[in-house]
């Protein structure tokens, strides 16, 4: 399954532009979801987004390494999660 992380990282390097990174999930385990998309500092808190356009996730971490086949780490919204926003948007 494609996803894609929006947001806009190191503004030294793309002068505050958008930035749109593609790739496929790796693994959910619990609340955790790891995809192969390439990220760059600054993105994290950007969302992960399905196919659909639907946040599925945050963005907390990568892997650290001169690759642009690293790993990304996001907090996965699981039901639980899902369940906490909404019990604590303001309405």
């Amino acid at each position: 399954m494609t996803m894609s992380m929006i947001g806009y990282p190191k503004p030294d390097k793309h002068a505050y532009n958008l930035l749109e990174s593609f790739g496929k999930v790796v693994s959910v385990k619990g609340n955790e979801i790891v995809l192969d998309a390439f990220t760059e500092p600054g993105n994290s808190g950007s969302p992960i987004v399905n196919g659909k356009g639907e946040a599925i996730g945050v963005s907390y971490a990568r892997e650290i390494q001169d690759s642009p086949h690293r790993k990304s780490f996001g907090v996965y919204f699981t039901p639980q999660i899902k369940k906490f926003i909404q019990d604590n948007i303001q309405k």
